[in-house]
């Protein structure tokens, strides 16, 4: 009998693959599976068919699958962990550890539309697993689904908190990346303080999250507090030097104190000179001083004359919002 190499597990449909190392099949031709799902099904893996990943057929119990999942994800074998997850949950549909873990697989893949429905299909089988509802909620942030996002990730920061209290029952999954999602969700509806709230609560369970510290930089930046935000951002960069989201936010922040040398400085450490300059300018006229605008597009067109077509539009959107003529600026 051939061996069985595309896993599934029906009633439910993911389709596509866990591409998460580009260079598994070094030809980089396409490799179809010997069998293929309909549309009832759920294909949980479809990536490299290499003979590791085809081994996975020849294990006979869900728990020596994960186990060997685990090994292979130790040693940084996702496509090999992937496929061994997959066959965790053939074996066993209820083997809720390993699904998670290839959803979450599947979400640094890229892959959102597997992830997430591997998360739904998981979420009904353990509703309180507050990784599942992290992971799920997180995926729905992305898409703009802010209700349901907030739903997810409530709920899950409010089973880990309840859990955390209770003596010897602690989860193993922390629901860090939930209080940062949440803190990006009260941003965008301007509730700055219930945000900064959030990633605070974030930052008592990782104190040093780069990300999640910045994400906090930001929202003091919103809320007009830019002090706050230019002391925790320096604190960022000496956490993570050259961290770009910290790096172009504190650039922000100089630009509303009319530091303009400094925020195109800070952004050279990224882009073109012509381009930093043209991108504060453009910042300058965001924040209405149309005369560093000026200058600093005129800089970037001095800079890159030939070709930087941006920065001769940027000037000529100044001129309709400020009259200036570009003679008057070039003198």
């Amino acid at each position: 009998m051939a061996k069985r190499i595309c896993l599934m597990l029906l009633t439910l449909l993911i389709a596509g693959c866990v591409a998460v190392e580009e260079n598994a099949n070094p030809h980089n031709q396409t490799v179809k599976p010997k069998h293929s799902a309909t549309q009832s099904e759920l294909q949980l893996y479809q990536g490299a068919w290499d003979d590791s990943v085809q081994s996975a057929a020849d294990i006979s119990t869900s728990t020596k699958a994960a186990l060997q999942a685990d090994q292979a994800l130790a040693r940084g074998d996702k496509n090999k962990a992937a496929a061994f997850y997959a066959r965790a949950i053939e074996l066993d549909k209820k083997n809720v550890n390993a699904g998670y873990k290839l959803a979450v697989l599947h979400e640094d893949a890229g892959n959102y539309g597997q992830a997430e429905q591997l998360y739904r299909y998981l979420l009904k089988q353990s509703p309180r697993h507050t990784g599942i509802l992290e992971g799920l909620g997180l995926i729905l942030l992305e898409q703009n689904n802010l209700k349901e996002a907030r739903r997810l990730l409530v709920k899950s920061v409010a089973i880990f908190e309840t859990q955390n209290t209770r003596e010897n029952n602690l989860q193993n999954h922390i629901p860090i990346k939930a209080f940062n999602g949440l803190g990006l969700i009260a941003d965008r509806n301007g509730d700055y303080q219930q945000a900064q709230a959030y990633y605070r609560q974030g930052l008592s369970l990782n104190p040093d999250s780069a990300s999640m510290m910045n994400n906090l930089a930001y929202s003091y930046f919103l809320a007009g507090d830019w002090k706050k935000a230019k002391a925790l951002l320096y604190q960022v960069l000496q956490i993570q030097p050259h961290y770009p989201r910290a790096v172009y936010n504190l650039a922000l922040v100089n630009v509303r104190d009319r530091r303009f040398n400094k925020a195109v400085e800070l952004l050279e450490q990224f882009m073109e000179p012509y381009e930093a300059s043209n991108d504060v300018g453009y910042l300058a006229m965001m924040v209405g001083d149309n005369v560093a605008a000026a200058e600093l597009f005129q800089q970037a067109i001095d800079l890159a004359p030939s070709y930087y077509e941006t920065a001769w539009k940027n000037m000529d959107k100044l001129k309709q919002l400020s009259g200036i003529s570009k003679t008057e600026i070039k003198q």
